[in-house]
């Protein structure tokens, strides 16, 4: 399993949500099976999705793919988007 945490500023949370909701069937291709939506605390401009993939290489290839670009674009993705990949987790409780 990998995890993509993608991070990225957005013009307009509402039209970017439904554009991502519209985008859940490329995800799914991709072998997401879960994730979470983060929006940072003194800018909720600013979203952070962490995704879930149970095929690495179909992760691979989603994030790197043009309809993900367009899907972005689309959404109203300002600025480069920051997509880092993450292996192994390792749950704790404080």
């Amino acid at each position: 399993m990998i995890h993509a945490m993608i991070r990225h500023k957005v013009a307009d949370y509402a039209q970017w949500k439904v554009v991502f909701d519209e985008t859940s069937p490329l995800r799914a291709a991709a072998s997401s099976v879960k994730g979470h939506i983060f929006r940072d605390v003194d800018d909720p401009s600013i979203v952070t999705i962490l995704t879930h993939f149970e095929d690495d290489e179909k992760a691979k290839a989603f994030l790197q793919s043009p309809e993900l670009a367009e899907a972005m674009q689309a959404a109203g993705v300002v600025g480069e988007s920051e997509i880092i990949l993450l292996g192994q987790e390792e749950k704790f409780v404080d």
